[in-house]
């Protein structure tokens, strides 16, 4: 019996533990899964505990083991509650999970039983005629009172949350929540119960089986719910446990053979020669360029056995891909697309609705031919589009869908997948999906593959309705594309006439303008100059600001002629041998009364020689006027601005430099475009 125990006990705490382990690892950081590795490392350090406090009978040693035993206990109870209360997300979380205090209160709880139990305060051990004898001292009350609460409480959260959980959800829990159960009353009775209440200690000894056997069940549980009911998705790392497991096997097997069986066969047991140096050479290569075909077929092996539907992803979306430009066929677009999915997530069926358009009613189009009855498809329009994602699963409503649930059921429907931009409006239509024909439940990355789908698909159907609506109406858009272009033609010629008007008036406008304009310049100059009289200091200075404004207006006049002149064609440039720095000094002068009048210091650096060129005279001062008026313009009182002429071996440069507000970098690029402005300018 002792054997027996032993084995149990070891094959138990291992078990627990590598679940915990499995768990953790899968996703570390989920809470859940935490919680989980806690209480099963508590329960893989109990079990020992247990098991020889009960059956090594040194004083010491037996002391030791049963504070243990009793001190796990405690803490088991504890991890079980916030397992539960994390696994099942329950409204009692706002009870316990959230309060960190509360937590941190009850940690310190456990600490202060635990110091309680290794300071004898309450129970003692001892031995007596080889007879375990545990005194109960009357604190040992709040210890079972304490255990108890939290046993209690997590069996209460597990069976309220199963109540409104989906199908999935109280599969998984129905589990959890019977082992945790049955492990509960089997120990409570051995440990707490039995002992107190029979007298015959070989009895109670004996009795200590059904609480084993309760832990057993409870790992049993667990196990039957990561397997079967995805309790946690730890089959990626118990496929690969495995399948390295079994090549480290066949590898070790393959070293032993090459290297000491076939050796001590062929070579005897001499030194090591250098035909046997040779064969480790050769040996060493085989095991090398076969490490990696063996890892592939455990990995294929282990794939089958774990993974009976799975598929490559990335291949299965490629082929999606390839298949969406193929054709703009929309029937044949569909039908291919279902028996993809068919072939790579292997649903009993695969089927597309399309809701009515303008031109066509409503289609179903796949493999298979699906008919649905019309209110359950008007229902389930009417309700997909208050959901937040595109991919909903019937397994995983809750009671507020329940309508859905039933009806997707009826119908055989284990998944829909809405073929929408937009989560919240209806989308052309929806992918219906049967159950596995694995009976698997859709997994994560079914889910992540089936939303790219629907992304991609969306884009493909737009497009193939499209050109349906191009084929069935190509004479009505041929004749309103007539329509529009005979507009367009009509809108053309008038704007065509509207720019001839302009030119026409910018033209005359400008001829027009410069008479008065002369008389008011000539009428300026003379009284500034004295020719009328002496004026003073104050309406000589009003009166060259009216001489600058009517200079400007000449100037701008002349350009309003010069885009006329462009526009008509009739733009000439006049070219005669001409001093570009005498030109450029007689612009600046004119220019410097408007810079005193700001306070700005205007100056010019004219070469001492410089030789003579041809170009038009007039348009050039017209440019030399514009940068540098334009200079003074958008440069504060007391700026500067510097003009310079210098000659280059191949170029002449004129260069205008100011202090003033610039041109933002971003507007740059604009410089050169027709009547641009920056939107700094005033």
């Amino acid at each position: 019996m002792f054997t027996v125990l032993l084995v149990l006990t070891v094959f138990s705490a291992v078990a627990i533990l590598f679940a915990g382990v499995m768990a953790f690892a899968s996703n570390t950081k989920k809470v859940t899964n935490a919680f989980f590795l806690l209480l099963s490392t508590f329960i893989a350090l109990w079990l020992p505990a247990n098991f020889l406090g009960s059956n090594v009978l040194i004083t010491n040693y037996t002391k030791a083991f049963v504070q243990l035993d009793f001190t796990f206990a405690l803490f088991i109870g504890w991890s079980m509650l916030y397992f539960a209360n994390s696994f099942t997300q329950s409204v009692y979380k706002r009870l316990i999970l959230s309060s960190r205090k509360f937590m941190y209160a009850t940690l310190i709880l456990n600490i202060t039983f635990a110091t309680l139990i290794i300071s004898n305060s309450l129970f003692t051990v001892s031995l007596s005629h080889d007879e375990l004898q545990v005194s109960i001292k009357p604190l040992f009350s709040l210890y079972v009172g304490l255990l108890l609460f939290y046993i209690g409480y997590a069996l209460v959260i597990l069976r309220r949350t199963y109540q409104t959980a989906n199908s999935v959800m109280k599969a998984a829990l129905n589990l959890v929540f019977l082992g945790l159960l049955v492990a509960a009353v089997a120990n409570i009775l051995t440990n707490l119960v039995f002992p107190e209440i029979l007298n015959d200690r070989g009895a109670v000894k004996s009795l200590n089986t059904i609480g084993y056997i309760g832990i057993l069940f409870f790992v049993i549980s667990i196990y039957f719910a990561i397997t079967t009911r995805k309790l946690f998705d730890v089959r990626i790392l118990v496929a690969r446990s495995i399948a390295y497991s079994l090549l480290l096997i066949t590898t070790s097997f393959m070293f032993i053979g090459l290297v000491v069986t076939v050796p001590a066969s062929m070579f005897g047991a001499e030194s090591l020669s250098l035909a046997r140096q040779i064969y480790y050479t050769f040996a060493a290569v085989i095991l090398a360029f076969g490490f990696q075909p063996l890892k592939r077929f455990f990995d294929r092996l282990t794939n089958k056995f774990f993974y009976q539907d799975a598929y490559d992803s990335q291949i299965f979306l490629d082929e999606l891909n390839r298949q969406l430009v193929s054709t703009v066929d929309l029937n044949k677009l569909l039908q291919k697309c279902a028996i993809l999915i068919e072939d790579n997530l292997k649903p009993t069926f695969c089927t597309f609705v399309l809701k009515e358009t303008e031109y066509e009613k409503q289609r179903i189009i796949g493999r298979a031919q699906k008919h649905f009855v019309a209110s359950d498809v008007a229902f389930a329009r009417a309700t997909l589009p208050k959901f937040d994602h595109k991919v909903i699963v019937a397994d995983t409503l809750d009671e507020s869908n329940s309508t859905l649930r039933s009806r997707m059921r009826k119908n055989n429907v284990a998944a829909l997948v809405r073929l929408t931009s937009a989560v919240d409006v209806e989308g052309v239509g929806v992918i219906v999906l049967g159950e596995k024909k694995s009976g698997n439940m859709y997994n994560s990355q079914d889910l992540q593959v089936l939303d790219i789908i629907a992304n991609s698909l969306v884009i493909a159907i737009d497009n193939a309705l499209r050109f349906e609506e191009i084929q069935k109406f190509n004479v009505t858009l041929e004749q309103k594309v007539e329509d529009a272009t005979r507009k367009l033609r009509r809108a053309n010629d008038k704007l065509i006439a509207l720019d001839q008007t302009k030119d026409d008036f910018i033209s005359m406008a400008s001829h027009q303008l410069r008479t008065p304009l002369t008389s008011v310049k000539g009428y300026l100059s003379m009284v500034l100059e004295g020719d009328t009289g002496k004026i003073s200091p104050q309406q000589a200075k009003m009166l060259e600001q009216a001489f600058t404004s009517s200079q400007r207006m000449v100037y701008l006049i002349a350009d309003l002629l010069n885009v006329s002149r462009l526009r008509t064609g009739k733009f000439v440039i006049e070219t005669k041998p001409t001093n570009l720095a005498e030109v450029i000094e007689g612009e600046i002068d004119q220019l410097k009364t408007t810079a005193a009048g700001k306070n700005q210091k205007l100056t010019y650096s004219k070469p001492k020689s410089f030789p003579t060129l041809l170009f038009d005279e007039t348009k050039i001062r017209q440019v030399i006027m514009n940068f540098t008026d334009n200079a003074l313009h958008y440069t504060p009182n007391n700026g500067k601005i510097h003009v310079a002429l210098e000659e280059t071996p191949t170029t002449i440069q004129f260069t205008v430099t100011d202090n003033g507000i610039g041109i933002p970098k971003h507007e740059q690029h604009h410089l050169f475009t027709k009547f641009f402005r920056a939107g700094n300018a005033r």
